[in-house]
């Protein structure tokens, strides 16, 4: 712990910063595993109330973000992310000053695969000016989760998520929400208590004649464990105990089966087209009221 308080120490004063593996090999002559340097990092955290990127210490960033939104760095740097693959999202999002955003909302996809093939079939031309897209490659990473917090505090633009109809598909979604059990204390700093869940939902699964793989048993105990929690009441666990009776999973791309463009022009125009005159609902009540 006094050999990363000092390289922290340093990292501060000297405005530089590195990543938690640099910082494992910065002290290979103590630190036996990454996971042991990782777990010293938390109590520092701890001790000094911070969270590691406050410390100048990140996770090395995965996530992809595109669309009409452009983020400005403390040094004046400005990304624009309306290229057609996507931009990375930037290592430091503690560094992002300001959020220009000229979308209505943004949709959170799971996975590499589904945010590529979107962008192929041209989602943003589709629906111009109406959403960005974000994908953390699967289980969301610390930047990822850290800029679409600040998008949705800064801008208070709704953000719904797109996940595999499978276990792990939304635990994920309970991760960008409600935070993951293994960084509980960062909760505040990361969650995003607003997100919606838009689908892959397993009511999907009968409705939509989607074919679908058996659960292995961990998965279905991973179910047990899910609805269990307390924030996954309601419509979460009640799609958690369909997925359990039907004991099959589905993925996002299995949309592709019914038509090559269902999941753009028949899916999703349905899902954003319920999900903006919602929002315009909100707005005009609370207009009303004020």
């Amino acid at each position: 712990m006094v050999q990363l308080l000092a390289t922290i120490y340093q990292l501060l004063t000297t405005g530089s910063s590195c990543t938690k593996r640099e910082l494992y090999y910065l002290h290979l002559e103590l630190a036996q595993t990454p996971a042991y340097t990782y777990a010293t990092l938390e109590d520092v955290c701890a001790l000094l109330d911070a969270d590691p990127w406050e410390l100048h210490v990140y996770n090395t960033s995965k996530g992809l973000i595109a669309g009409p939104i452009v983020l400005t760095l403390s040094d004046g740097q400005r990304i624009d992310c309306n290229g057609r693959w996507g931009t990375a999202v930037p290592l430091d999002v503690g560094s992002v000053t300001e959020i220009r955003l000229a979308a209505k909302l943004v949709l959170v996809v799971e996975k590499d695969t589904v945010f590529k093939r979107l962008l192929e079939d041209g989602i943003l031309s589709t629906f111009p000016d109406t959403l960005v897209l974000i994908t953390a490659k699967g289980y969301p990473d610390v930047s990822t989760r850290l800029l679409l917090k600040k998008i949705s505090d800064w801008t208070h633009v709704p953000i719904y998520g797109l996940m595999d109809a499978d276990p792990h598909g939304i635990e994920i979604f309970c991760v960008y929400k409600f935070g993951s059990l293994a960084m509980v204390h960062q909760q505040r700093s990361l969650a995003v208590p607003t997100m919606r869940w838009i689908g892959l939902f397993p009511s999907d699964i009968e409705l939509l004649g989607l074919q679908g793989v058996p659960l292995r048993e961990g998965e279905l105990k991973r179910i047990e464990q899910m609805t269990k929690r307390p924030y996954t009441e309601g419509h979460i666990q009640r799609e958690l105990l369909l997925l359990r009776q039907l004991a099959t999973k589905v993925e996002i791309e299995s949309l592709y089966n019914i038509a090559s463009d269902f999941i753009t022009t028949v899916y999703l125009k349905g899902k954003l087209k319920e999900c903006i005159s919602l929002r315009q609902n909100v707005e005009e009540e609370h207009s009303v009221l004020r």
